[in-house]
């Protein structure tokens, strides 16, 4: 044996040196540890000491296969086609060595790279324990990825685990180093989550990656700012694992190339695993658990239904909660019943789709499908409404318009935006309604938080009017969309929550077949997912997806793979993982599903993936097996369906950008090449598609048409949403002059929606894009056209000077340019502009230059109107006969065009002249004419319809033929809410609620209040909300007589008032809060009332007010027997009122103080006030207040004894009172006149 301090040679058996007597020790080959001589085994490692220690293998960085382990080589290279050119989300860890240059300086460069191979062998086999792959050296560390190219649903636990054990590996390392060199040698980490780019994955396992955003780059820095032998993560990957391990947070730290600081944590140690599945998708085809209870309500109601109480019931719920399956049950459950189930779906991007639902349950009434041409869709249509009810006949049309079926007769045509809408809604609405005769009809729409503006308006119009019809709209919304039907009385809201415990542990039997569960197993589902249904079958089902857990003889059982359960942190992680997993041109299959959409046909993706019959149908029933999606139809007509909206979102967003780009264009031209005849039904899918290609040309024309077709139905949200897509586009191609006309014509599109819907401001935006851009080109047409929709527009404002400029210098350059048509439209424009300032000779004398001008170019459309415009001038004239004349001559052309919008504008505007003249029989005959003309139409419009239906509800009201009055009111009130028109929805339901109070039906009156109240509360409308707030108190007060309800809804209303500073109106509700106190025998609070209402009446000079509220005060002192009090409030408040010469208050306060000298005992005086207010009440015919008054002479009578004259009194008090309906002053008189008898 060597001695290793002197090298002199000692015998074997020797423990000390012979020759210096230093300590004999034996170095391990394997460690480096020293060894006493009599070990046969190194006691740090257990080498054998007399065996000699193979040279380590050279780690070759250039070669992954000769450090990647075979299982994770095979996983990788099975998936690697699959894989390639896909957005991955990952967790990506950098590692570098802290003490590398110092060690290089000290030790030879051949043990510095022996001791870095160690070193990095570490690292490498903590990555590959938690499958985590290494990207890429760099030098003295490595960068590793965590979820790519082997699919991980728990990648972000995975790589903190992963870094964790490096720090833990490395200790006894670095305590060596430390200890022999005096170095420290230690790692930093740092890990981030995010996107990156899988590239390319050679044979030889080299991998190529981009990032995505600053993925990578964040954890390289966050690598470079941890302090040796600690982990540094950033706040995307903490959000996800934060629950898995310990951390100290760091605070914001700067960042080299971040504007703003970061927060980073530390981690530490790993704590307890506790469940975090929150993200929900929805499931099905399990047993049905923890919904009886709902499926019961639904069931309740589709009985109310059948007994003909129409329902509304919504089902509402985080996404995978359970919706869809609870809707499934209730679907089968009514299976073999004699019930009509319809049901229409949104879609994710479907916002932009007018009428989609709508659509779909229109193809499913009428069995239409995709491959039906035009007349074969016609005659179904036409056999199935004839049936239904031949007086539906004229809903034909409409219907085929809506499935895009062209047909001869266009009558669309003559009809404007507003009529177009509301005719398709009463076309709808009235075949809803019959259908529901014939049989209890369902109308399901799923996912209604993704509804387009138009069919939400629809459902709403058609909601107020199932009320008594045999009809159920069931529909399914995620948790936070917000709807108008919560108001409707027959509304039910049934709100999911998570599964109980008990219910998930039978949901993962059922999932299991039901076969024995480990007890270990059942906790473990438990806590990962959180009770909700989606999450407990995803879960369950990835377990057996990934072998993780076994079925035996004896039950299901975890394989000794257990501690690293492969459990999704997130559902994107468990659908990815479930994807990643598929055979490749299944995958493929699956992606270009999800580019056509949540719903593609057989045929469509067949042409787009060009995979051949057999091939394809292979993989779709592997991915229906597999319950990836489902399958509707009967092939070769079949449709598919992702049975989860995240499913479909997940698989469309792991294709690249580019990639969906090609595939969106390869849909495209396969809808062109499938349906070229029927493209305009299309035209929503198409603009999709190609606006989400490279086509930007194909991109632009159909997001154009698509627009316009929305305009057409008055879906003026997804046609605004068309035209500004439209117009991204246009910026995106080259600035040439034929681009910039597009732009502007776009631009005029969108300005007329703006008009209609009254946003100035954006009209106003428009306008000034449309005039710039119209200068620039040096177009004169569109800057004239443009400066006469800015004319109207300002004129709209009431900027009337401005509007005149602007005009006139349309109408000089349509002149100078030669554009007739242009002039004739431009002297319209004018009159309008002076009809708007009130200066109707000026307009009269435009319109007349206009009628000239449209009669030389052959008169026609245009001259009707510039005729009804005349007549229109002539009655603001009081120009009767000229008007009549106009109007009549238009009709005459309207008729003989056969226009018939034209026909109703005519008759109802000679209607109004005859209204003006007083005559309202001969009114009420063209109201009606033009209704008529309207109802045969089926179309209406906010300025045609609601005009119509008020316009014969005010004549009605005139007439004293309220019921008539309420019906077309309703007409209106129906109209107005498929227009989604609020404002006017709120006026309407409060001319209902008076003529309510005027038939004495105060809770329907309140009702329709209420209803109103809501509306402004809604729009914000202070104003109007007090104004109803106190019209509500009036009734409780007046007639309903509940004066604390009458208290409540006048605090109300004052507190808005005094927000507002309505003075006036809080005068008047302080007013009635006295008297209402007062009738409460709550005097003093009265008098505070009274004091506040005189205080302002005396500040803003209100004399009739003041008088008003003296004598209120006058009647709180007679209550307080205050009697001198009350006679100066009532003489001072007789005195301000003669001033004012209102007689019917004076009569009022006469009688006031002839009560105070009744309650005295000074019945001559008392007489005396009472005859001179009864001789006012009879002046004015008030036959309520003459009724007390003589009630009151009656009492005065019998205080003086004369019964006789007091029995006439009485009698003549109840006979008036009975006849004006004073329940109140009825009682009173009987119980006097008997009293009298005895």
């Amino acid at each position: 044996m060597k001695c290793s301090n002197c090298q002199s040679d000692n015998p074997n058996e020797a423990r000390f040196c012979g020759e210096c007597g230093a300590k004999l020790e034996i170095k391990c080959q394997s460690c480096g540890k020293e060894n006493p001589p009599i070990n046969k085994f190194c006691y740090e490692c257990g080498h054998k000491l007399s065996e000699s220690v193979k040279p380590a293998q050279v780690l070759n960085l250039d070669q992954p296969q000769s450090y990647i382990p075979k299982h994770l080589a095979e996983k990788i290279l099975v998936g690697k086609a699959s894989l390639e050119g896909e957005r991955k989300q990952v967790t990506v860890l950098f590692a570098d060595a802290s003490g590398f240059t110092a060690l290089s300086e000290k030790i030879d460069p051949e043990e510095v790279r022996s001791l870095m191979n160690n070193c990095l062998r570490l690292v490498i086999e903590e990555v590959h324990n938690y499958e985590g792959t290494i990207n890429k050296f760099t030098g003295d560390g490595v960068m590793a990825l965590f979820g790519a190219p082997i699919a991980l649903e728990d990648h972000p636990y995975r790589a903190v685990s992963a870094a964790l054990r490096i720090q833990e590996s490395l200790k006894s390392f670095s305590e060596e180093i430390k200890r022999e060199r005096g170095i420290d040698f230690k790692m930093r980490i740092g890990i981030n989550t995010g996107l990156v780019v899988v590239g390319s994955i050679g044979n030889d396992l080299s991998m190529e990656y981009t990032a995505m955003g600053d993925t990578v780059n964040l954890a390289s820095r966050l690598e470079g700012l941890a302090e040796p032998g600690t982990i540094l993560i950033s706040e995307n990957t903490y959000r996800l694992v934060k629950d898995y391990f310990e951390f100290k947070p760091i605070g914001e730290i700067q960042v080299k190339g971040k504007s703003e600081p970061v927060k980073a944590y530390s981690a530490i140690g790993l704590t307890r695993i506790k469940g975090r599945f929150e993200i929900s998708l929805e499931r099905g085809l399990t047993k049905f658990v923890g919904r009886e209870k709902e499926l019961e309500l639904i069931k309740d109601s589709l009985e109310k239904v059948k007994e003909g109480k129409g329902q509304i019931v919504c089902v509402i719920g985080e996404a995978g909660i359970g919706k869809s399956r609870l809707i499934h049950e209730f679907k089968s459950s009514i299976r073999d019943e004699e019930i009509n189930y319809l049901e229409g779906h949104c879609i994710s991007y479907g916002k932009s789709f007018s009428y989609l639902p709508i659509v779909e349950i229109l193809k499913n009434n009428f069995t239409v499908d995709d491959r039906d041409d035009d007349e074969l869709i016609k005659a179904k249509v036409e056999t199935a409404i004839n049936k239904m009810d031949s007086k539906l006949k004229d809903t034909i049309p409409i219907i085929l318009d809506l499935l895009s079926v062209k047909t001869d007769f266009d009558i669309l045509k003559d009809l404007d935006a507003g009529q177009k809408r509301q005719g398709i809604f009463e076309a709808l609405k009235a075949i809803t309604l019959r259908g529901s005769q014939i049989r209890p009809l369902v109308i399901l729409i799923e996912d209604l938080h993704w509804i387009d503006k138009t069919s939400e308006d629809f459902i709403n119009y058609l909601s107020g009017s199932v009320g008594n019809q045999r009809i159920m709209l069931l529909f399914t919304c995620r948790t936070g969309f917000v709807h108008s039907f919560i108001y409707n009385p027959y509304y039910t809201q049934i709100a999911l929550t998570s599964l109980s415990t008990r219910e998930c542990r039978v949901l993962i039997e059922s999932t299991l077949l039901g076969e024995n569960i480990p007890e270990d197993l059942m906790r473990l589902i438990l806590e990962r997912t959180g009770g909700n249904a989606f999450f407990v079958e995803e879960v369950t089902k990835s377990l057996l997806d990934t072998g993780i857990i076994i079925k035996s003889e004896s039950g299901y059982m975890m394989n000794k793979n257990a501690s690293q359960i492969d459990v999704p942190s997130t559902i994107q992680d468990v659908i990815m993982a479930r994807i990643d997993r598929l055979e490749e041109n299944r995958k493929r299959a699956l992606q270009v599903g999800s580019v056509i959409g949540r719903e593609f046909s057989y045929e469509l993706l067949k042409k787009v993936s060009s995979l051949d019959d057999n091939e394809l149908r292979d993989h779709l029933l592997t991915l229906i097996n597999l319950e990836l999606i489902y399958e509707r139809g009967i092939f070769p007509d079949t449709n598919y369906v992702f049975k989860h909206a995240l499913t479909h979102e997940v698989a469309y967003a792991s294709l690249l950008v580019q990639k969906r780009k090609e595939i969106h264009e390869r849909v495209g031209s396969a809808v062109e090449e499938l349906y070229p005849n029927r493209l305009e039904e299309f035209y929503e899918v198409l603009a999709h598609h190609y606006n989400r290609a490279d086509d930007k040309e194909k991109g632009l024309h159909y997001l154009t048409l698509a627009g316009k077709k929305a305009k057409e139905v008055v879906a003026t949200e997804e046609a605004l949403n068309y035209f500004r897509e439209a117009l991204k586009r246009l910026d995106e191609m080259p600035e040439t002059e034929t681009n910039e006309e597009r732009k502007i014509d776009i631009l005029f599109e969108m300005e007329n929606i703006y008009d209609h819907i009254g946003k100035r401001e954006e009209q106003k935006k428009i306008l000034e894009r449309i005039i710039d851009s119209s200068g620039v080109i040096n177009d004169e047409r569109r800057l004239s056209d443009g400066y006469i929709k800015q004319a109207e527009f300002l004129s709209v404002l009431e900027e009337y000077q401005k509007a005149q400029e602007v005009g006139e210098s349309a109408l000089t350059l349509k002149r100078k340019i030669g554009d007739k048509l242009g002039q004739g439209k431009a002297l319209r424009g004018m009159g309008f502009i002076n009809w708007r300032s009130g200066d109707y000779e000026s307009a009269l004398k435009y319109h007349q230059e206009a009628l000239s001008v449209h009669r030389e170019l052959g008169g026609g459309e245009a001259e009707g109107f510039e005729l009804i415009s005349l007549g229109e001038m002539h009655r603001k004239l009081g120009q009767y006969e000229d008007a009549l004349s106009c109007l009549q001559e238009a009709l005459r052309i309207y008729r003989e065009l056969g226009i018939s919008s034209g026909q109703h504008v005519s008759t109802f505007n000679i209607g109004s002249v005859y209204r003006d003249m007083g005559d309202y029989q001969a009114c009420l005959e063209y109201y009606q004419e033009c209704w008529r003309i309207i109802k045969a139409r089926g179309y209406s419009s906010l300025s045609g319809v609601i005009a119509a239906a008020s316009g014969l509800a005010d004549i009605y009201l005139l007439l004293g033929n309220y019921q008539e009055s309420l019906r077309y009111y309703s007409e209106a009130l129906d109209i107005i809410r498929g227009l989604g028109d609020r404002s006017e929805e709120g006026n309407i339901l409060s001319y209902m609620a008076a003529i309510y109070g005027i038939l004495a039906d105060y809770q329907q009156s309140v009702n329709h209040y209420k209803e109103a109240l809501n509306i402004y509360r809604e729009l914000g409308d202070k104003s109007s909300e007090g104004r109803v707030l106190t019209l509500i108190g009036n009734i409780y007060r007046q007639n309903l007589h509940d004066y604390n309800r009458a208290i409540s809804f006048y605090k109300e209303g004052l507190e808005i008032k005094k927000e507002i500073e309505d003075i006036s109106e809080i005068r008047s509700l302080s007013n009635s809060l006295g008297i209402a106190c007062w009738n409460l025998g709550h005097y003093e609070e009265a008098l505070a009332y009274y004091q506040d209402a005189l205080e302002i009446c005396k500040n803003t000079g209100n004399m009739l007010g003041e008088g008003i509220t003296l004598s209120g005060m006058g009647v709180v002192y007679l209550s307080l027997c205050n009697y001198e009090e009350a006679l100066k409030c009532n003489m001072d408040a007789l005195n301000i009122l003669k001033a004012t010469g209102d007689l019917k208050v004076e009569g009022y306060i006469l009688n006031s103080i002839g009560n105070v000298y009744y309650e005295i005992g000074d019945y001559q005086r008392a007489w005396k006030y009472y005859q001179e207010s009864l001789k006012i009440r009879k002046e004015l015919g008030d036959k309520k207040g003459e009724a007390w008054v003589l009630h009151n002479l009656g009492r005065v009578y019998r205080g003086l004894e004369n019964y006789e004259e007091a029995k006439k009194c009485y009698k003549q008090a109840l006979s008036l009172a009975e006849e004006v309906g004073e329940g109140e002053l009825v009682a009173n008189s009987k119980n006097a006149l008997s009293e009298i008898k005895k």
